[in-house]
């Protein structure tokens, strides 16, 4: 999304990526500064991971910073920014020289081993329904698809949403299951398929007083968690153990997969190494086994093969850790019955579970009759967006520092990607994916999207957003809630609104490269349709003034204007310098500047996202958004624009 190239040879790049992952070790820094100003290119490194080190909590400095090291160092970028030398070194500009150096991986404090105390086995008849003493309640489960079971004190209890779990709970999924579990410190715990996993001891009083305490104990198959209160204060006193290792934290959200005896090879993954597989994607774990303890941080990904194996590092996650949820696209035979129902403004909770690389989804599990206090269920089998179909987001967010900043992009679905939209009732979009290669550093980035919240309550869908254009098979709305957008698994922190435009009549390249002929060079759109623009504060604005010049000869756009209010302020901006932007650039956002009114003396900037639609292109749609050059204020929207049409 962030300034990516749709190239058609994403596919070559990742699998060539993937390639060169199986000699990386984590022994050292994957890269160090040099006196402060230099930095010196080891193995592993890249652009994009040079700017994450320097910045890691804001996006905005890492794009500048990748801007101006390539800039600044031309003889190191020769070749491109995806093919830069072990050794060299780079020039850093004056912002970035007095960043803190990162953190050595391997200076980390041994973790103090504490003693698990068993849960008390008393005797139970086999096969015995047994609920364990309510005192011994830890969490629940709040979203469950397939089978799932616990086994205490010799028992087995089938478990089902809200369900309890307790302190010595182990836990069983079964083949086609996802299942999430809610802890009382408020860790969030998602299960894989045929996964067994021990909640070994559990303490928390509501206080971080050093008695709180999770040890958890991973026998097979593999969980993502975000943890809650428990270690975060007190590190210690958080545990996952392994037959091969155990993990601590320094943060907060990672993955786990355990390999034994070729359990996680199949025909969809191959064959698949046996081993303990981990990942990062926000804050940092330890890990301490035979070989010592070893620490990685965020976007890092590695495996151990044995306890007395030292860990390799991957660039890329591996492909065990992309959730098996493949298996369950898998769909009866049967004709689906029309279960479809309205969404209303209400918050509503979403049974199913969104995942990286998830082709499809799986039914709701019916409620048990007697959960009479669950919210209501929006019922509805999300629908895969065809070939050909397109949808622009508008949105704004702001990073660690405070800075606020809008993104303005596109996903658009063809045969030769792996990107995919999913659809709600009234063809509304409801999640989406996409993999490109960002543009500027070569790096294959991964976004996510999902209208719905980590505890699964659907955002709400504004009704008085919700339009279209039914000739021209264009529909739009606003999202207002806790929906999440992920870039490369880290959540991005999104602010009020996510606008939307979606289409399954795009224009194809083929249709936009015959029409020279037919409409000539001087083609204006303006627009009649879209969202009203919104600010970072949530404040509604009015509909925008958008207009758009096309030379269909030239196969260009020549002229992009809009002005708008949002409250008391004036928004407008253009085309940069009136610089013309080609069609085949089109899957890239573009930038726009502010002519004469901006909320600030400095300035504001922005960027705008253009897909025509129609056989003949008889009309486009847009999301755009602008900032306050200070960082104070960003405004976001989507637009419908109409050839000769007057708004």
């Amino acid at each position: 999304m962030y300034k990516t190239n749709y190239l058609n040879t994403f596919i070559k790049t990742l699998t060539m990526s993937l390639l060169l992952t199986s000699n990386v070790f984590i022994s050292e820094l994957q890269a160090d500064i040099l006196n402060g100003s230099h930095w010196i290119i080891k193995p592993g490194d890249s652009l994009y991971k040079i700017a994450r080190n320097i910045f890691p909590d804001s996006t905005k400095k890492q794009a500048l910073l990748r801007k101006e090291l390539i800039k600044q160092n031309p003889q190191a970028f020769r070749n491109g920014a995806a093919n830069i030398s072990v050794g060299d070194e780079l020039q850093l500009p004056a912002f970035a020289i007095k960043q803190k150096k990162p953190e050595p991986v391997i200076a980390v404090k041994k973790p103090e081993i504490i003693k698990a105390e068993p849960a008390v086995q008393e005797p139970v008849e086999r096969n015995q329904i047994v609920t364990p003493d309510p005192q011994d309640i830890i969490g629940q489960v709040i979203i469950n698809v397939g089978e799932l079971s616990a086994q205490n004190r010799g028992a087995t209890r089938n478990l089902n949403r809200r369900s309890s779990v307790y302190r010595g709970d182990t836990i069983h999924t079964g083949e086609r299951s996802l299942t999430q579990i809610r802890l009382k410190d408020g860790a969030l715990l998602s299960l894989r398929p045929h996964t067994e996993l021990r909640l070994a001891e559990y303490r928390y009083n509501g206080q971080q007083d050093g008695s709180e305490l999770s040890i958890v104990e991973l026998i097979k198959g593999g969980f993502r968690t975000i943890t809650g209160a428990i270690g975060h204060k007190n590190k210690k006193n958080y545990q996952v153990r392994t037959s091969i290792a155990t993990i601590g934290i320094r943060g907060t959200h990672y993955s786990l997969v355990l390999c034994q005896q070729a359990s996680c090879s199949d025909s969809e993954t191959g064959a698949v190494e046996d081993g303990l597989y981990g990942g990062v994607a926000d804050g940092s774990i330890v890990i301490e086994n035979q070989t010592g303890i070893h620490r990685f941080n965020n976007d890092q990904f590695f495996q151990l093969t044995s306890a007395s194996s030292e860990p390799v590092e991957f660039l890329l996650p591996p492909t065990i850790l992309k959730h098996g949820a493949a298996k369950l696209s898998a769909r009866s035979k049967k004709t689906k019955q029309n279960i479809s129902k309205q969404i209303k403004s209400a918050p509503r909770r979403l049974a199913v579970i969104f995942e990286a690389n998830q082709p499809d989804f799986a039914r709701r599990p019916k409620i048990p009759v007697n959960d009479i206090d669950a919210p209501p269920v929006a019922e509805f089998i999300p629908d895969k967006a065809p070939d050909g179909s397109g949808m622009l987001i508008g949105f704004n967010q702001q990073d660690s520092t405070g800075i606020i900043t809008g993104t303005a992009a596109s996903v658009i679905i063809a045969p030769n990607n792996n990107n995919a939209i999913f659809l709600g009732p009234n063809r509304t979009p409801i999640a989406g994916r996409e993999a490109s290669v960002d543009q500027t550093t070569g790096v294959l980035v991964q976004h996510e999207l999902f209208m719905v919240s980590p505890t699964g309550v659907l955002a709400t869908l504004v009704p008085s957003s919700i339009g279209g254009n039914a000739a021209l098979g264009v529909n739009w709305g606003r999202w207002n809630g806790d929906y999440v957008v992920k870039e490369d698994g880290v959540a991005l922190n999104t602010s009020q609104d996510f606008h939307y435009i979606y289409s399954e009549n795009l224009t194809t390249p083929t249709q936009l490269a015959n029409l020279g002929g037919l409409k000539g060079s001087s083609v204006f759109y303006t627009g009649t349709g879209g969202t009203l623009p919104t600010d970072h504060l949530g404040n509604v604005g009015v509909a925008p003034s958008i207009s758009m010049g096309v030379d269909f000869v030239a196969q260009e756009i020549t002229q992009y204007n809009i002005s708008t209010r949002v409250g008391v302020d004036n928004y407008d901006a253009s085309l940069v310098g009136g610089t013309a932007i080609p069609f085949q650039n089109l899957t890239d956002s573009f930038n726009i500047d502010s002519v004469s009114s901006c909320p600030s003396f400095n300035g504001c900037s922005g960027e705008a996202s253009v897909i025509f639609i129609g056989n003949n292109a008889q009309g486009a749609i847009s999301s755009y958004h602008i900032d306050d050059n200070l960082g104070d204020a960003s405004i976001s929207g989507t637009a419908l624009l109409t050839e000769g049409a007057a708004q």
